[in-house]
């Protein structure tokens, strides 16, 4: 779409009833915006963002004619403009609060970090507001909710670090997006579907992906965590390892579990007899290496789809759902929510938050409600 007004650009938008319109901005070129002229977004009607437009450049104009001598714009330095949204990804890149980030979580990062350069890179971080990022969610969401839903939670993060990185405090214009989280349901493993992926593994001779699953039962740890964890993390039946993702430390009595012994010394007899020689408690058959987690993903793929001859549920488990399934469980044995963190390695704060966001309610948590309920009312103690 062209439209013959200075500095009057359009940007396409489409809303979630499929319905395109276009979003109109004054946009003034780089020597002005140095010079102290700002972009502003203008109202969707385009009769009167061209009257908007043409009153700034009548301003501009009257600027130019006082200004016989103009100071001349400021050298434009290397890399984004100060205070842009590029200026802030480039120095929350270069901070450990994305150095210290796990590999996998950089490139997940990274990717919606060049979505948002993309879109407002050369916008100051105040002139990103609460109606721009809403429209971008519910055009993306149409075609990927969870991709949506993810470029708006690092959105987010990002804005909240400016302070921290020298930016200063700006409204957070992602902070309230309206996301439709596509796992508010959560999935649960049940002892019918761990069951079924233990015996589908055993008959495509990928114990490692058995051995996996048990131990994710309990302890609820991301994949790469598990992955990469090692048996001289173990002293005394007590795994110690750092959390890649959030640096916190977790030490896990395996001896409190008689299961979990038994996995370890099956994982590592497995290994003897195939001759692999490693250290990690999850080692591929094929490859006699430890799994990479795409490559774990596959095999679990191939595991789930056999295990789905005995249990046709368990083909909407996902690994990542043991570790939803540990915290759930932990809640129904009413564990204090310090006592959940300690296992996860989630932050005490977001302990509760996550149980809402998995929106996991069970029979068994119904049942005690119910049951502690009668029992007050009948005047019995709890």
């Amino acid at each position: 779409m062209k439209i013959k007004v200075r500095y009057l650009v359009a940007r396409p938008i489409t809303l979630a009833s499929g319905y395109r319109k276009f979003a109109y901005y004054w946009q003034p070129s780089h020597v002005l915006r140095r010079r102290g002229w700002e972009a502003k977004r203008l109202s969707d009607d385009l009769d009167q963002a061209v009257q908007q437009a043409e009153g700034i450049n009548a301003e501009l104009d009257a600027w130019r004619a006082r200004g016989e001598r103009l100071p001349s714009p400021k050298p434009r330095a290397k890399g984004p403009a100060a205070g842009t949204v590029a200026a802030l990804i480039r120095a929350y890149k270069a901070s450990d609060f994305y150095t210290d980030l796990a590999a996998s979580s950089r490139r997940d990062y990274d990717q919606k970090l060049e979505m948002i350069e993309r879109i407002w890179g050369d916008f100051l971080l105040a002139q990103v507001d609460d109606v721009q990022t809403r429209e971008t969610y519910t055009a993306m969401r149409r075609r990927t909710p969870a991709q949506a839903a993810s470029l708006m939670r690092v959105g987010r993060l990002l804005w909240n670090r400016a302070p921290k990185l020298g930016f200063g405090k700006v409204p957070n214009p992602f902070e309230r997006p309206g996301i439709k989280d596509t796992s508010a349901k959560g999935t649960l493993c049940t002892r019918e579907m761990l069951a079924a992926l233990v015996w589908a593994a055993g008959e495509l001779g990928r114990s490692s992906i058995a051995h996996a699953c048990r131990l994710n039962n309990w302890l609820g740890q991301r994949e790469g965590d598990l992955l990469r964890a090692q048996r001289d993390m173990i002293s005394g039946n007590v795994l110690r390892f750092r959390q890649s993702k959030r640096g916190a430390g977790v030490a896990l009595p395996l001896d409190v579990v008689p299961e979990l012994v038994a996995v370890v010394q099956a994982a590592a007899a497995d290994q003897e007899r195939r001759k692999i020689e490693s250290t990690h408690l999850i080692v591929s058959e094929e490859t006699g290496r430890p799994y990479s987690v795409h490559a774990f993903n596959k095999v679990f793929a191939r595991v789930r789809a056999k295990a789905a001859e005995r249990c046709p549920a368990v083909l909407a488990l996902k690994f990542m759902h043991f570790r939803h399934s540990a915290v759930t469980r932990l809640f129904e044995a009413r564990c204090e929510e310090m006592e959940i963190a300690a296992i996860t390695g989630h932050s005490l704060a977001s302990v509760h938050q996550i149980l809402d966001r998995y929106a996991l309610r069970t029979e068994r948590m119904a049942r005690q409600a119910l049951t502690r309920r009668r029992d007050y009312e009948a005047g019995e103690e709890l």
